[in-house]
């Protein structure tokens, strides 16, 4: 039993479906009580409420000011992210907020200065950074497990596009609204890993992409980074991969690193569709692959944000992703953009950044 009294959430917009988990995850969590849903649409909002017990409101200034509300979750449009954050720190209320963080750098000095003015717990949502085999990877790199790194390979993406996204989603085939397409939307979660692993990159160049003519944003991309240790990290993403899915290549001198979910392409799955981290090394007597374990669920994974959002608020440690964070990971693909508009290599920090890399290799 909780000894203290449980936290009063209030979801603010369910235009993502994200917020969906979350919702779920919060009401089976004791810690947790969820007091109202708002959203813009307000037939989906009490829809919503409907669906997990609560109450709907439809002025959000009423939400905020409701002193049994401590915290908010927001899933809206990605364009609305900011004036939602500033508006809750603002209510003093502690923030998670879905991924992308904003759609512009601009957008997240705005969040930032308002938040550290108010001194709110603000969680970036970036659950890769939750999974037990995530962070097995990272002790395994900075414990020099397979020798100096050469090439990281990362690839996040699904199918949706070639279902039903333009039902589910509309909002996010609209670059306005979302702020760019299936690269920002899920090569985001994988900047945000590369960044946790590697530091801050110095460059990169890339290549968007559709294989629809419809769509006014890309539905697949690429990208290149450079980091200061003379690492290069290829970055694939995208919304139209039939059993695509995250999956991380790592190649040191000494080793390498292969970590997959969802994803059936890489020849050291045991079987399509299967949960595997397996190393191998060339410093033991036989050479040869080992499973490391690890396994998991990766549909549930978005159901961990809000429990570790839940856990920091509690606990009073620092969220598992912050402010910083989410800009950083947006910045990152912001450059990924440039570079491929210009058609030429783009160098971080770019203006008004947060990226700090050290000096690149000569």
């Amino acid at each position: 039993m909780s000894l203290f009294p449980p936290i009063g959430v209030a979801l603010l917009s369910f235009s993502h479906t994200h917020q969906e988990h979350w919702a779920k995850a919060l009401v089976a969590d004791p810690r947790a009580v969820v007091r109202a849903v708002w959203d813009a649409d307000p037939r989906r909002g009490a829809a919503a409420a409907d669906r997990h017990a609560t109450t709907f409101e439809g002025s959000l200034d009423a939400v905020l000011c409701r002193p049994d509300v401590q915290a908010v979750t927001i899933c809206a449009e990605t364009f609305r992210h900011a004036d939602l954050v500033v508006a809750a720190a603002q209510a003093g209320k502690h923030i998670l907020c879905e991924k992308p963080i904003a759609p512009s750098l601009s957008a997240c000095h705005r969040m930032a200065s308002v938040v550290a003015e108010t001194g709110v717990t603000y969680m970036q949502s970036f659950p890769q950074r939750l999974l037990p085999a995530n962070h097995r990877v990272r002790t395994l790199l900075r414990e020099g497990a397979i020798g100096p790194i050469s090439l990281i390979r990362k690839r996040h993406g699904h199918y949706f596009a070639l279902r039903d996204l333009a039902e589910t989603m509309p909002w996010i085939l609209d670059p306005v609204q979302a702020g760019g397409g299936a690269f920002l939307d899920e090569g985001v979660h994988q900047t945000d890993m590369l960044r946790w692993l590697l530091g801050d990159p110095f460059e990169v160049v890339a290549l968007p992409g559709r294989i629809s003519g419809g769509r006014s944003v890309e539905d697949t991309g690429a990208a290149i980074y450079r980091f200061p240790a003379g690492v290069t990290a290829v970055l694939e993403a995208g919304w139209t991969w039939v059993a695509g899915g995250p999956t991380t290549e790592i190649y040191g001198d000494r080793g390498t690193i292969v970590q997959g979910f969802t994803d059936c392409a890489s020849s050291a799955a045991p079987l399509p569709g299967a949960a595997y981290l397996r190393l191998y090394r060339t410093d033991c007597p036989e050479p040869a692959w080992t499973d490391l374990g690890d396994p998991h669920d990766f549909w549930t994974i978005h159901q961990r944000v809000p429990r570790a959002f839940l856990d920091c608020l509690i606990a009073g440690h620092p969220p598992a992703s912050d402010l910083t964070d989410g800009s950083a990971a947006l910045e990152m693909v912001l450059g990924a953009y440039q570079a491929a508009a210009e058609r030429r290599a783009v160098v971080f920090p770019l203006p008004g950044g947060v990226l700090r890399p050290g000096t690149p290799p000569s």
